[in-house]
């Protein structure tokens, strides 16, 4: 048997979140990111 297991990981909510110059977006290289607490708690 084999099982799928779809795991989100999320910015990390502690680390102050930076918006991009163009100001529709996070700064994807000062993001940290981990896994989603529920996918954590699942695995």
């Amino acid at each position: 048997m084999n099982i799928a297991v779809v795991v989100r990981q999320v910015p990390d909510l502690i680390e102050p979140l930076e918006i991009a110059e163009s100001g529709t977006a996070l700064d994807m290289d000062e993001v940290s990111f981990l896994v989603n607490e529920t996918d954590d708690h699942a695995l």
